[in-house]
């Protein structure tokens, strides 16, 4: 078994990537029945005891087909709320770029679909010299983009396409995540879909945006 893998990074922090990959994850359960569908966190950091049901990697293991644990779905953590490479040296570590792929590997011979979350955005580093970009192009796997729709979006959803287009990294979809408010109009949907024809959704309209990323990997 190797798994079909992608990749979900974010324009920033807190736009929601968590929330996207679980119903990804389940919608892929959904359209691939006999599939064992995974979601992972190589490193997370910013963890507290008191909140481990709410650690990405603990939702992520819940979304999971069949279910996995939090000590299955999260590589190494870590409990200062930074980068993991800053938030590893905060307690006189160093994050070890192999073993986050090891780790992800070792998920991808059991799986037949595994989504892998990042930590923030692409270019977050993981040591002083790898980020996520170079994750992504070490495992061969396309990206997911999650953005939250407000103000700015398309400039920082398009920064991070460009980013990806020049590390010659696929990206496989922007999803525009509209959390909890009002949102202004469908101006930066339909922008973005113009730069980016067929790739751009919005999370509550997740059968469509798996229906994709499955027809891409089809083909």
């Amino acid at each position: 078994m190797s798994a079909l893998t992608w990749l979900v990074t974010g324009t920033n922090t807190s736009v929601g990537k968590t929330w996207v990959g679980c119903e990804l994850l389940r919608e892929v359960a959904r359209q691939r029945s006999r599939a064992v569908v995974r979601g992972i966190k190589p490193l997370e950091s910013g963890l507290s005891e008191v909140a481990k049901k709410q650690w990405d990697a603990t939702l992520l293991g819940q979304a999971s087909t069949p279910e996995i644990g939090t000590q299955d779905a999260l590589g190494k953590g870590y409990l200062a709320p930074l980068s993991p490479l800053h938030a590893a040296q905060a307690v006189g570590e160093m994050p070890d770029f192999n073993g986050v792929c090891r780790f992800v590997v070792g998920h991808q011979l059991e799986s037949h679909f595994l989504l892998v979350e990042g930590a923030g955005g692409i270019a977050v580093p993981i040591t002083p010299h790898r980020t996520y970009g170079d994750l992504a192009r070490a495992l061969k796997c396309p990206v997911i983009i999650v953005a939250k729709d407000e103000l700015g979006v398309i400039n920082s959803t398009v920064l991070t396409a460009h980013y990806l287009a020049s590390q010659k990294i696929p990206l496989a979809a922007i999803i525009l995540n509209r959390i909890g408010r009002v949102t202004p109009g469908d101006h930066n949907l339909q922008y973005l879909a113009e730069c980016y024809p067929g790739k751009v959704f919005l999370a509550d309209h997740m059968p469509d945006v798996v229906a994709h990323l499955l027809a891409e990997l089809d083909a």
